[in-house]
């Protein structure tokens, strides 16, 4: 506590994604391999059902993608797994249908806009904003096929 002041941001990360990253590092994470909650449990001192568990593990899983272009997804009541190619499809659809849910309730607020109450600025605003919402929608309803993988 500096000054007295109680410390308000929380316990930092920095130690237990350093001992995750220790754990498994980037060469042993190839594609397919599951990390077992217990493992993870053991790594960082946190058993799953609490906040800091979470909190560890998606720093973590960030700073691993950010870094070295490797996603790792959850098995539910296994663990984390390091995703394939048909993986991070499969979550490029679910993030997608996520945003289009989130563009659509975009668009129901913007149904319930009183556009003479607003300025000329935000009048702009509102259309760019509408427009935006409204492309995002229809890209999402444009989905691809997966590709079987050849022989």
């Amino acid at each position: 506590m500096a000054n007295g002041q109680p410390f308000f941001g929380g316990i930092p990360t920095d130690i237990d994604v350093r001992r995750m990253r220790d754990a498994f590092p980037k060469d042993t994470l190839k594609e397919g391999k599951l990390i077992t909650y217990e493992e993870i449990e053991n790594v960082i001192g946190s058993k799953r059902k609490e906040f800091r568990f979470k909190t560890v593990t998606n720093r973590w899983r960030k700073l691993v993608e950010k870094e070295c272009e490797i996603v790792i997804g959850c098995v539910p009541s296994k663990g984390l797994i390091v995703n394939d190619d048909h993986e991070k499809v499969d979550l490029m659809g679910t993030k997608l249908r996520s945003a289009a849910r989130a563009c659509k309730r975009s668009l129901v607020v913007s149904s319930r806009v009183e556009t003479k109450n607003l300025t000329s600025e935000e009048k702009k605003e509102f259309t760019h904003r509408g427009a935006c919402a409204g492309a995002m929608i229809a890209s999402a309803r444009i989905r691809g096929q997966k590709s079987l993988p050849t022989l």
